[in-house]
């Protein structure tokens, strides 16, 4: 199992779409279009792990301020003097849940980023597919 941790692409925007629609509930799905504009406005915050040279998950942050929230489904804003990550989606594939991708993606924003704090707004116990969601805060 080959695990490459890389920067989204605009070509990846397609799969996230994919991973998103398999990982989450209707009513957690965010617009390919709003997906598309975060990327456009972050691109050095959004990341895709490949296993076995396959888009498998993907996570998407913000430079923000703490407890400053974006809400969902909106396009991100940019802020004056980030103090924090913002976490806000982190997805995989079914076929790649037990990996350690979702912890590589973590570890890939901690050492971009090692000056800011990595923040998660709320921490779902599951989504109604038995996904969990990480609250991370340092």
């Amino acid at each position: 199992m080959n695990i490459n941790i890389r920067t989204m692409q605009p070509s990846d925007l397609a799969k996230v779409v994919t991973i998103q629609a398999e990982a989450y509930e209707n009513h957690f799905l965010e617009s390919a279009d709003v997906i598309a504009q975060r990327f456009k406005l972050s691109p050095q915050t959004a990341w895709v792990a490949e296993l076995d040279n396959e888009v498998s998950a993907y996570l998407v942050a913000c430079c923000y301020k703490l407890g400053k929230v974006n809400p969902f489904n909106a396009t991100f804003v940019q802020v004056e003097d980030p103090d924090c990550l913002y976490l806000h989606d982190l997805a995989l594939l079914q076929m790649a849940r037990g990996t350690g991708i979702a912890t590589r993606l973590i570890q890939m924003a901690i050492i971009v980023f090692p000056s800011l704090r990595l923040y998660r707004c709320k921490a779902l116990k599951s989504f109604g597919k038995n996904r969990v969601s990480l609250n991370i805060q340092y």
